[in-house]
Order: C-alpha cells, then structure tokens, then sequence
C-alpha cells in the first residue's frame, strides 16, 4: 500500500482543510511547533483504528478522537489516498466486490455459491477494478 495525500478538514489544528501530497520516496514533514505535523500522523492513526476489526486494540484508539473537532465541532473529515500495490490487497478487493456482487440483485438467479463463482467472472471484467486499487 502507499500512501499518495493526507487530506484533513476540522480534525484537531486543522480548522480548514489540511492537504499533504506525497510523492515516490522518503517524505520529511518539518515545521515549527503546533503546525499541525503531529496532527498529520493522527489522521493515519484515526484510518488505522477505523480499520481495525471490531474488538482489535487498534479499534479501540477511536475513542481518542471522539472530541478531536477543531474548536469543539463535533464532525471532522480525515481522507487518505492509497494505491494498492501488493497482491494481496488486489484480492481483497476483488474479494470485497465478490461479496458485494453475492449479495446483489443481480445475484438472485444463481442460488449456490458454486453457481455464483461460475457467473461472477462473466460479471466482472477484472480491468474495472482498477480505479479501487489507486
């Protein structure tokens, strides 16, 4: 997975929206104190904790941010682009969108799931998964 952009709107310093662009490479975010850098690895901590499986420690860490708006608001908006690079996590989005297609209307006709993994590749054409991977 890498990491492209960091975008924050109302979280913690970031009374308006915060946007980090991260190129190919090492990234070195300096700045004098309270500039907000700190805050920028909290919003990759808040994506981890709304990541992690229900009753995981790291789901636990959201509890922090229940009152991280900026100035009192009570909504913040965290954004992450990602590019899914590994193997791995091209299959957990094809699996992803197997389930989704499984549970669909369009899935009525084929009751087994044997039946279902016969239609699914005629369904899906594996280049429309792309723009899910970047």
């Amino acid at each position: 997975m890498l990491l492209q952009r960091i975008e924050a709107d109302g979280f913690l310093s970031f009374g308006q929206r915060a946007q980090l662009n991260i190129g190919p490479g090492l990234t070195v975010v300096t700045g004098p104190n309270a500039a907000g850098k700190s805050n920028l690895g909290r919003c990759l901590d808040v994506a981890r904790a709304v990541l992690a499986a229900h009753g995981h420690p790291e789901a636990e860490r959201l509890d922090l941010y229940q009152d991280a708006g900026y100035e009192g608001a009570t909504a913040f908006t965290i954004r992450l682009d990602i590019e899914l690079d590994q193997d791995w996590e091209q299959k957990l989005i094809r699996t992803y969108t197997w389930a989704c297609f499984a549970t669909s209307p369009a899935s009525r006709a084929a009751r087994a799931a044997e039946e279902l993994d016969a239609v699914f590749p005629d369904w899906l054409e594996e280049d429309s998964l792309v723009p899910l991977r970047a």
